[in-house]
C-alpha cells in the first residue's frame, strides 16, 4: 500500500505552514475553511478551484476511506489520464504533495465536473463521482465530513481551499 517509512529513520519533510498567506502569491489563494457547516462554508471565497483536506494518521485510517458515502461510491476505479496525480514517498509531506496536486490539476484540462481524492500515499487518485464547479465545496465538505465522523477521538483536521483570486486567470 504505502510506500512512505514511518520509522523514526526515514527522511521526513519540515510540515508545510498551513498559513494561507504564505501560500498566496499567484493568481489563485488558499483560505481556511473555518467549518463544514453551511454557513462556515458560506464564508469561504467563491470559485473553488480545489479543496486540501490534512488529516492525521492514526490506527483507524483504513476504515476512515471505505465505505464512502453512497452518492461518492463508483463501481469504477478508472481515472482520467488527465488527473495530475503524483506519488508521496517521503514522510510528512503531504501538505506539500497536495499543494502540488491541486496546482496541477488546476492548470491542467482536468473536468471539474468530477471529484478525485488525490492521496499521495495511494498508488492513483480514487474517483468519487460528480460534482461541478458550482458544488465542489460542498460535495468535499460531506466526503470530509464522513471521514472526520469516523475519527471522532481527533482534531487535527485541517481543510483549505485553493480558490481563483479576484482579477485573477487561473
Amino acid at each position: 500500500m504505502s510506500t512512505v517509512d514511518d520509522s523514526p529513520a526515514a527522511k521526513r519533510w519540515l510540515p508545510l505552514e498551513a498559513n494561507p498567506d504564505v501560500m498566496n502569491q499567484n493568481e489563485a489563494e488558499c483560505s481556511d475553511v473555518f467549518g463544514l457547516d453551511e454557513e462556515l462554508l458560506e464564508m469561504v471565497p467563491k470559485s473553488v478551484l480545489a479543496v486540501l483536506f490534512l488529516y492525521p494518521l492514526t490506527s483507524q485510517m483504513p476504515s476512515l476511506f471505505m465505505p464512502l458515502p453512497v452518492q461518492y461510491q463508483s463501481s469504477s476505479c478508472e481515472y482520467s489520464d488527465k488527473v495530475y496525480f503524483m506519488k508521496q514517498t517521503v514522510g510528512n509531506a503531504c501538505g506539500t504533495i497536495g499543494l502540488l496536486h491541486a496546482i496541477g490539476n488546476i492548470t491542467s484540462e482536468i473536468n471539474l465536473g468530477e471529484l478525485y481524492k488525490l492521496d499521495g500515499r495511494k498508488s492513483a487518485p480514487v474517483f468519487l463521482g460528480p460534482s461541478s464547479p458550482n458544488t465542489l465545496l460542498q460535495d468535499a465538505a460531506t466526503v470530509i465530513q464522513g471521514m472526520i465522523d469516523k475519527n471522532p477521538d481527533s482534531h487535527n483536521f485541517n481543510a483549505i481551499v485553493v480558490s481563483k483570486k479576484a482579477g485573477g486567470d487561473v
